[in-house]
Parts: C-alpha cells; sequence; structure tokens
C-alpha cells in the first residue's frame, strides 16, 4: 500500500510540475496565435483600404 502511495505522490508531484509548464506553453501558444490572426487582420485590413483607395 505505501508503495502505491509514494508512487502517487510522485506522480502527483510530476503532474504539478507539467501543469505549470504546460501552462507556461499554452500562454505563449494563445500569445503567438493572437498575434498572427491580429497580424493577418490587419493585412487583410490594409489590403482592402489600399484596394479601396486605388
Amino acid at each position: 500500500m505505501s508503495k502505491i502511495q509514494n508512487f502517487e505522490e510522485v506522480m502527483r508531484k510530476k503532474w504539478n510540475n507539467l501543469s505549470k509548464l504546460e501552462v507556461v506553453i499554452f500562454k505563449i501558444l494563445i500569445v503567438l496565435v493572437l498575434g498572427v490572426f491580429i497580424f493577418t487582420m490587419g493585412v487583410e485590413a490594409g489590403d482592402a483600404v489600399y484596394k479601396a483607395l486605388n
């Protein structure tokens, strides 16, 4: 029983460390996706304005 409890405790610690790392990676991914999305929207808007002016 104690071996299983020790294993669960080790896995829980590893999961906590992994989850923190995953949260950081997830935040970076969200920022990157938003950045690309905003950039493409800006390019499309700029293209539309350029076409409208010419």
